[in-house]
């Protein structure tokens, strides 16, 4: 059934789209609807953002150097606690299995594609 509802589209970097591609079959659920949770995750966020920039389009200048300082102040904040939530990620990653990658992508072998003869040392049953 087609839908009313406004649609866009996206265009990201290949990682990123792997990435997500990832997820999805992992989660069982479309790529669009991962990006559609995401968004609805930081729509009050964002609410809050459009109306501070429109308040602040208009503010005296005074004002505005107000809100510049204290948005600069949240930011570090958010910064620190992001980091710090990267940081207790990070000290759970060893605890988990690994994927096996390079530069964000999944090698041959986690693919399960054999390596190439050529290898030193390497071999495989087939």
């Amino acid at each position: 059934m087609p839908t009313s509802k406004p649609r866009f589209i996206v265009t990201c970097e290949p990682h990123l789209y792997e990435t997500l591609d990832r997820y999805a079959a992992l989660t069982g659920s479309s790529k669009g609807k991962l990006v559609h949770d995401m968004l609805e995750g930081i729509h009050h966020p964002l609410m809050r953002m459009v109306a501070l920039i429109e308040a602040a389009s208009d503010a005296p200048e005074d004002t505005k150097r107000g809100l510049i300082n204290g948005v600069t102040q949240l930011e570090r904040e958010i910064t620190g606690l992001y980091e710090s939530g990267l940081n207790q990620l990070d000290w759970l990653q060893p605890k988990a299995p690994k994927p096996n990658t390079k530069n964000g992508e999944l090698n041959r072998a986690s693919r399960g594609e054999l390596p190439p003869y050529s290898n030193t040392g390497v071999g495989h049953d087939s």
